[in-house]
């Protein structure tokens, strides 16, 4: 073998490994969760601006319904848990709602930052308006399901609508979205996604039909195992891990090119792990610190 061959040989051996290399070590794509409510006021025009800027790749926000049927951007049941008012979204209209200090009670160094800097709580088109990331994940929160299901059609412009990915832990949800919008593009049911995981974590078994392309679930996740008795119950809280390399090439075996993506991956360690799993994406309220390694 010749000089100029080896020469050959070895920059094709070059190109090999880092095709390889490059498919192992591909980073998942960093998901602001509810804006990254670790490092600003979640679920506000702001933090998804400040998300933009730092370099994340989506946004994921969670949306409720007005009294009077506007969309808008809220994670929590009750107001008081971040802003200087109270009670359910779904109890006031609009006007009270943009009266109100989205980031009232976001303490940064306990001093309260946007107390004197309002914040306020944007509707869900002011939302989309900001953010310029190519996929939004919407988190469908609010009851009755119909209600909101109905206000996302109305108040949804269409071309919106291609960028757009709906989750919940409701399935209704979901259903009723499909009913409404059949191109409207959904997580799997997270019941059915659970079940999958336990599934094959126990019986070691790759066999079920589906085609969900979104499929979601905590990289670790507390649950409890219920054990029943004729005299009662026995209850114990274990933290699982159901995400390995068997479940991970399992799903991507049975499912047509699933989005895989993991959801709490809030430090550096939990980021590595998504990494080597392969997932599409991750969910983190802490994108500051994830960026650090992307």
């Amino acid at each position: 073998m010749n000089l100029k061959f080896k020469k050959i040989i070895s920059r094709l051996t070059l190109i090999l490994v880092l095709l390889f290399t490059s498919q192992v070590i591909a980073k998942p794509l960093i998901i602001a969760h509810r804006g990254g409510k670790t490092n600003w006021p979640e679920n506000t025009i702001y933090a998804f601006e400040e998300a933009q800027k730092a370099g994340v790749d989506a946004i994921e926000l969670d949306v409720q319904v007005t009294h009077d049927g506007v969309p808008v951007v809220y994670h929590a049941r009750d107001l008081a848990e971040w802003t200087n008012g109270s009670g359910q979204i779904a109890q006031h209209n609009l006007k009270y709602i943009k009266s109100l200090n989205a980031a009232w009670n976001f303490n940064s160094k306990e001093d309260f930052p946007f107390r004197k800097n309002k914040l306020t709580i944007p509707t869900l088109n002011e939302a989309l308006q900001a953010i310029k990331t190519n996929l939004v994940i919407i988190d469908l929160k609010s009851e009755p399901e119909k209600q909101l299901i109905e206000s996302l059609i109305q108040y949804i412009p269409k071309e919106e609508w291609q960028r757009l990915v709906f989750y919940s832990t409701n399935p209704e949800h979901l259903h009723l979205l499909k009913q409404k919008n059949p191109n409207a593009v959904v997580f799997e049911d997270r019941k059915i996604t659970r079940q999958r995981l336990l599934m094959l974590n126990n019986a070691k078994k790759c066999d079920f039909p589906g085609q969900a392309h979104w499929v979601g679930f905590e990289l670790q996740r507390k649950m409890k195992v219920v054990e029943e008795f004729s005299l009662g119950q026995d209850t114990d809280e274990i933290d699982f891990q159901l995400w390995n390399h068997e479940s991970m090439n399992c799903f991507k075996k049975m499912l047509p090119k699933p989005n895989i993506v993991l959801f709490g991956i809030d430090n550096k360690k939990s980021y590595k792990i998504a990494k080597q799993l392969g997932v599409a994406a991750v969910y983190t309220n802490d994108p500051l610190s994830l960026l650090e390694e992307k």
